[in-house]
């Protein structure tokens, strides 16, 4: 089987997600960087004129970060653990699976396997 050095056409999938999640996030934080009560500009503008940092500082006046980041750290604090400790106790399943014999395939389910592992 030929190996590509990118991945193909995954690659060239992966890069088209990534714009896409990219170029909203890249905008989003321009507009932040813009002077308060600026009006926003007309023309597509990737980093304003007057660099200011006036915004990040009234968010904090406008909404709770600091209680949301508090939920955001505890949210985490529990989730990763329960993450981690659920993953390892299937690890252990897993290995267990393992040890029992494998069942035998009709021939034709495996040609189709090795045709698609092929194809990708």
């Amino acid at each position: 089987m030929r190996r590509r050095a990118w991945g193909g056409w995954r690659g060239v999938a992966g890069a088209l997600v990534a714009a896409i999640f990219a170029v909203p996030l890249a905008l989003m934080v321009s507009g932040s960087l813009r002077r308060p009560g600026e009006p926003p500009p007309k023309t597509l503008e990737l980093l304003p004129d007057a660099v200011s940092l006036g915004s990040y500082g009234r968010a904090f006046d406008l909404v709770d970060l600091a209680r949301h980041a508090l939920n955001s750290l505890l949210v985490v604090a529990v989730a990763v653990p329960l993450t981690v400790l659920v993953a390892s106790r299937r690890d252990v399943r897993a290995d267990a699976a393992d040890r029992v014999p494998p069942v035998a395939h009709p021939p034709a389910l495996e040609d189709g396997v090795r045709r698609l592992a092929e194809f990708l």
